[in-house]
């Protein structure tokens, strides 16, 4: 028996799509902390973006904000690696939030994968 959408679930719904669309800026803001090299601050946002992206279904987000989280400090965002994952990244989030879903296609990115190879 399918399960009928309750009033938690519409409201659900429209907290999902709220954040969707937050994301084209989060992809904004990364890009430019990057560009001009401020890790601190990229770090703090990719905590934040991976603490509730996946609330919402977008568990590709979570974890490459997540790696990103771990890696920058060490590595700095100049690394090739890193830019190539902030690049990733920021081009799911515009994908994202365009669509308000998570690209299916996201987790087989080359980029993503060199980020877990870190």
């Amino acid at each position: 028996m399918a399960k009928l959408p309750t009033a938690a679930d519409a409201e659900f719904l429209r907290l999902k799509s709220d954040f969707a669309a937050t994301l084209p800026a989060r992809a904004r803001l990364l890009r430019e902390l990057a560009a001009q090299g401020r890790d601190a601050d990229l770090v703090f946002h990719c905590h934040k973006l991976a603490g509730v992206a996946g609330s919402y279904g977008f568990h590709a987000l979570t974890e490459g904000a997540d790696l990103l989280e771990v890696h920058v400090p060490s590595l700095g965002s100049g690394h090739a690696t890193i830019a190539a994952g902030i690049a990733w990244l920021v081009e799911c989030l515009v994908a994202s939030g365009a669509s308000g879903e998570e690209s299916p296609g996201a987790k087989q990115d080359q980029r993503f994968e060199a980020l877990k190879s870190l």
